[in-house]
């Protein structure tokens, strides 16, 4: 059964066999997860087996887990996150092979990218359709996202004046995990209760802040000063790492595709026209776009994987560190040899 993620909530009665979470939002897609988890959690389930799919994984110990009794009739959830987006043939066997052999002491939850059409007329997926339940995770369309800041705000306690949500949309682009820290931080500065225009601003100046859409103008200007400058103040003022992350690779992914688009002969504008660039920014993404081509995008865009997979803990080294040096790499001219 196919849901979007704001129907979840109704869905959730019994356990299924199998879960999968699809999409490329990350507050909505780790909110889904979570209310998955819990309510697995609630209905009797008491251990949890975690797997992160990367290159060169091996599907059979998946397999090795749901295959086994435990001496503690112990009933688990095994997830299964893979940030890379794509299942896979071996990933799409064992599927086929744990519903075939499911039983009431496990249940999957999955989770990975957004899966396109043809990806929902595969065999795989209407099997987890057919026996689970899919949450499908779409983007708050530009004209419901003051409706959606307006909920959230008040959820939290917030009673917003007239355009304090539309102020608070604009100012966070379309980036949900930017909108809930900024009404995190107006709850602890202000307390729950009416928040009004002047308090958004003050919100603001009172933390200095340099938000990270400040840092990705940067990075296509090539501006390397204001951009390490900006991504020291982001560290900081203690914004998570995972936006950071979340902001760089949007918009690698949305280079990636119009350089693409522009090296099968599209004109510039109508790739921005396509690409809904707003007419603010379009001088500085063309910039940007002149500076690399699609491989090289998309090079950058690959490195996206293996500092998310350090904030996971799944990969060593620093993870401020490996974001600065992507940074640099985007923003720097003639980072990459003449053979790409």
């Amino acid at each position: 059964m196919k849901i979007a993620s704001d129907k979840l909530p109704q869905q959730l009665k019994g356990v299924k066999p199998i879960y999968l979470v699809t999409g490329d939002e990350p507050l909505q897609m780790d909110e889904s997860l979570a209310k998955i988890r819990q309510h697995v959690f609630d209905s009797g389930f008491d251990s949890r087996e975690r797997f992160f799919v990367e290159a060169g994984f091996d599907w059979s110990d998946v397999k090795a887990s749901y295959q086994s009794m435990s001496l503690f009739a112990d009933k688990t959830l095994i997830e299964i996150r893979i940030p890379g987006g794509k299942l896979g043939k071996p990933g799409a066997d064992l599927i086929a092979h744990y519903l075939k052999h499911a039983d009431d002491d496990h249940t999957l939850l999955v989770s990975l990218g957004k899966v396109d059409a043809s990806g929902q007329k595969s065999k795989w997926f209407k099997a987890i359709d057919a026996n689970g339940l899919v949450v499908q995770i779409w983007p708050i369309p530009a004209n419901r996202m003051e409706q959606w800041v307006d909920a959230r705000m008040r959820k939290a306690g917030l009673q917003p004046k007239p355009d304090v949500a539309r102020q608070l949309a604009i100012r966070t682009e379309g980036n949900l995990l930017a909108t809930r820290q900024e009404i995190e931080k107006l709850v602890m500065l202000f307390g729950v209760g009416v928040i009004t225009a002047d308090q958004i601003d003050e919100s603001v100046s009172e933390s200095a802040r340099f938000d990270v859409f400040e840092l990705v103008d940067a990075l296509l200007l090539g501006d390397v000063k204001r951009a390490n400058r900006v991504l020291m103040l982001v560290q900081q003022e203690g914004i998570e790492a995972i936006i950071v992350l979340w902001a760089v690779h949007r918009e690698l992914r949305q280079l990636c595709s119009m350089a693409k688009s522009m090296e099968m002969g599209e004109p510039l504008d109508r790739v921005l026209a396509k690409f809904r660039v707003w007419d603010k920014r379009k001088a500085v993404v063309k910039r940007g776009l002149s500076r690399f081509r699609f491989k090289q995008w998309q090079q950058l865009l690959l490195r996206c994987s293996t500092i998310d997979q350090t904030i996971k803990g799944l990969h060593p080294g620093d993870v401020w560190f490996q974001l600065s040096q992507l940074c640099l790499a985007m923003a720097k001219v003639n980072v990459f040899s003449s053979k790409v």
